[in-house]
């Protein structure tokens, strides 16, 4: 709706952004995971419910009730040790990433999506990145087979998922299905009970494959999100699902585990299991899905929405902890976080300093403003007695008249200076360039030389309006005494502000202080002989 979003000025995307988002600074895993790195990302989103009201315009959405599903008691996180072999890829990766940063390789031969394919391939298996993988409980393939064959050993009349989106089957190259396959058949189960959805291209096809699965004929069924994750209704004997990697998207893991959590399961208790690398790329494909989520959680979170929101939901929170688990160095993270923070609180302390450097300026400039105030408010005070005084029936009329006579356009372009010219304690003086447009004179007090000892009345084409517009600023002239006196009263207010705010005592220091000796400690508990895990500041 192109329209709406112009009306409300909204169809430029930087508006969109202020009226919308916030971007903050986070604390995320690079994406060759041995470092941390501080990032701008757009984390805080706020007036939801005016969001909401415009998205619901083009889309209705609801949240599934639990009601009639399978229980599921949480994720079960296999994790896979940190090896020698993974972990020296890694590393490697780290070099290219590092080369690829400071611009030393060509981006055509080289780049940090190559660096993020070749991540997510060593997580899944070493032989997918020209490395030898030994298939043993280090091997996240090897794992996934050993617990597919637990739970089919335990019930022989259910059927499980596995979801993998890399290496798919293919003819003449290595890929992890048929490893898969290989490594289950070792185990015990039967090759006829073990199908890959890639093998079954036609509708017709599909619908027989289904309904083996539901029957538990075919009891392993391994697929991609595109091709297993959307329509197929296999849930009848569906008893767990295997996420052998992680999906980019948030809305491929619903669509995964829909698959499982479906109305029509006949199974009172399901599993889901997810399998993590730790110390791999894992780490960083399961940011992406935390990122992801946050917004979407904020924004479907239910009917009644928060002005603002960038905490995380429940489902948010377990990516986070996936995430942890892959990462070998639980402490680095806290350590950056906290690194982090000190950089800002050092900042704001910076900040803090100039501040009250500046407000201590600044109040030494009032200082000096309300004495000289007080000094002009006291002459004010004293004219607009004598204007009051002087401002007699036969006395006004005498000076109008005297006016009406002098205040012509001849002698408002008649020269410059002061003027023979005086009403009440005024001198009327001509200013040294006369504006052709908006002729004007000037009134100085008479015996005063404070900066406020001349005023400036416009004057039009009318000698007696000239008159009246000279007359009606000295009867008014009560009210710009009345509003000196508040002009001085917010001056003495400000310099009170000023005060307060200068004889607080700042927790700044004390709170860097804190986190330095924090910091002695975590850098003792932390081995810092790993290059592959130290910080990048």
């Amino acid at each position: 709706q192109p329209d709406e979003m112009q009306k409300r000025e909204l169809d430029i995307f930087d508006n969109w952004v202020k009226t919308f988002a916030l971007p903050e600074q986070l604390c995320e895993i690079d994406v060759d995971t041995s470092k941390y790195r501080t990032v701008r990302r757009f984390a805080r989103f706020f007036n939801l419910p005016e969001l909401s009201m415009m998205f619901s315009q083009v889309a209705v959405f609801h949240a599934v009730a639990p009601k009639d599903l399978p229980a599921f008691n949480g994720y079960t996180d296999v994790v896979i040790k940190k090896n020698p072999p993974l972990t020296a890829y890694m590393r490697s990766l780290s070099e290219r990433a590092d080369l690829i940063r400071d611009q030393v390789v060509d981006k055509r031969r080289d780049n940090m999506l190559k660096v993020s394919t070749d991540g997510r391939k060593a997580a899944l298996d070493l032989n997918l990145v020209g490395c030898e993988q030994a298939y043993n409980v280090y091997s996240k393939v090897y794992r996934c087979a050993k617990q597919v064959y637990d739970v089919y050993n335990a019930d022989h009349t259910c059927s499980q998922l596995i979801f993998c989106d890399y290496s798919t089957p293919k003819a003449d190259t290595f890929d992890v299905y048929h490893k898969l396959k290989k490594l289950l058949v070792s185990f015990g189960v039967k090759e006829k009970e073990i199908a890959f959805i890639h093998a079954y291209s036609t509708e017709t096809q599909k619908l027989k494959l289904y309904e083996a699965v539901n029957k538990a004929k075919i009891k392993i069924l391994i697929g991609s999100t595109f091709k297993l994750g959307i329509g197929a209704n296999v849930q009848t004997r569906l008893k767990a699902i295997h996420h052998l990697d992680a999906p980019w998207r948030p809305a491929d893991m619903v669509q995964r585990e829909g698959r499982i959590l479906r109305r029509g399961n006949e199974n009172t208790e399901i599993f889901i299991y997810r399998y993590i690398a730790e110390g791999s790329f894992d780490a960083y494909s399961w940011q992406i899905l935390e990122t992801k989520q946050r917004f979407i959680s904020q924004f479907l979170a239910g009917s009644s929405y928060q002005r603002s929101a960038c905490d995380l939901e429940e489902n948010v929170l377990t990516y986070a902890e996936v995430k942890a688990l892959a990462l070998s160095k639980p402490l680095m993270k806290n350590k950056a976080v906290k690194e982090n923070e000190l950089k800002t609180l050092k900042l704001l302390r910076a900040k803090e300093s100039e501040e009250k450097k500046r407000l201590t300026d600044e109040l030494s400039e009032l200082n000096d403003s309300l004495s000289h105030m007080s000094a002009v408010l006291r002459r004010a005070t004293q004219i607009a007695f004598e204007i009051k005084r002087n401002m007699d029936q036969n006395r006004t009329k005498a000076e109008i008249q005297t006016l009406r006579a002098v205040l012509t356009r001849e002698f408002l372009f008649s020269g410059s200076g002061e003027t023979e010219y005086t009403v009440f304690c005024y001198q009327i003086e001509l200013p040294g360039i006369q504006d052709e447009k908006m002729p004007y004179i000037l009134l100085r007090e008479t015996g005063n030389s404070f900066v406020r000892d001349r005023e400036r009345i416009y004057m039009g084409n009318s000698p007696s309006g000239n008159a009246t517009r000279v007359f009606n600023f000295l009867k008014t002239y009560d009210k710009r005494v009345q509003a000196m006196e508040e002009e001085i009263e917010k001056a003495k207010k400000r310099k009170a502000d000023i005060e307060a705010i200068l004889s607080e005592t700042s927790s700044l220091s004390s709170k860097i202080q804190s986190l330095e000796d924090e910091l002695i400690v975590l850098n003792a508990r932390i081995s810092i002989d790993e290059p592959f895990l130290s910080l990048r500041s």
